[in-house]
């Protein structure tokens, strides 16, 4: 698999549906499912999460594709986000 920065940075899962996203967190992780922009099924498994935040306020309107990703270095921690065409955000 593929560094999970990778994965996010520099708008890489631009135009991915979000599948589901489980969280389970007594194993501090979450695992996401993806649909690429191919039509091939992608699971991407975050380990060790501190923290998420996912909105669905739907300020856009309904959606579920990612418009924009990233990977940013916080204070020596990993944290990864994405926003969707509907306007909402996830933050772990």
């Amino acid at each position: 698999m593929k560094d999970i920065n990778c994965l996010f940075e520099n708008n890489a899962l631009h135009d991915y549906e979000v599948d589901k996203m489980i969280v389970d967190y007594s194993n501090g992780s979450i695992e996401i499912n993806l649909i690429t922009d191919k039509l091939q099924s992608m699971e991407i498994i975050v380990n060790n999460f501190k923290s998420i935040t996912f909105s669905k306020n739907e300020p856009w309107g309904k959606g579920k594709y990612v418009v924009s990703s990233d990977a940013k270095n916080v204070n020596n921690k990993c944290v990864l986000e994405f926003q969707l065409n509907s306007g909402d955000t996830c933050t772990m």
